[in-house]
Parts: C-alpha cells; structure tokens; sequence
C-alpha cells in the first residue's frame, strides 16, 4: 500500500508513551500511529447503526413488531396544555418557573 508522509503533533505526554510502548513492542512509533488511524478509521467509518440505537431496552421483544398498537389513540385526546401546575411540584405553571405576580 502507499504510503504518504504527514506530520502530527503530539503532546509530550503522549509522545513518551508512544515510544514507550514502540519499544516495549519492538516496533517503531510511525507504526503505532499508522496502526491507530487505521483502527480509528475502521471504527467510525464501519458504524452501520447510530450510537443510539440500543441504548434503551422495553424489555419486550415483540416491541417492534407491535408498535402501531402501542401508539393507537396517541394525539387523538384534547388536553389542557401548558397545566395550570407541574405535577409533583409547587409551581405555578409547566415550565418550572414561579408566575410574578401582577
């Protein structure tokens, strides 16, 4: 493969660990980096779903499947919107924050 030459900057911390583990490993830092760009490269260019997905879990594993009957109704009910107060709290309006008087 080709390679093309480049500099990068390192911090000094960094750049003594580099060689460090360069010599623990009986390699050079060049191709600690090559190896590292290319892993980092892999890894984020290979994501074949966003971060998000299965972050959550409905622990039920049909919840796909049926996620039109879950969502029946939904939007269909009037409501009073904003609350007159947030449920759970003693403020006056849904936002959090205290009316000033008038």
């Amino acid at each position: 493969m080709k390679k093309i030459k480049t500099t990068v900057y390192l911090n000094a911390g960094d750049y003594r660990k580099l060689r460090s583990l360069a010599a623990e490993e009986g390699r050079t830092a060049a191709e600690l980096v090559r190896e590292a760009v290319a892993e980092y490269a892999e890894r984020a260019t290979g994501r074949l779903w966003p971060r998000s997905i299965g972050i959550a879990d409905s622990g039920d594993p049909h919840f796909a499947e049926n996620c039109e009957g879950y969502l029946d109704g939904f939007g269909e009910e009037e409501i009073d919107y904003p609350p007159e107060r947030l449920p759970g709290t003693d403020t006056p309006d849904a936002i959090g924050r205290r009316r000033m008087p008038e």
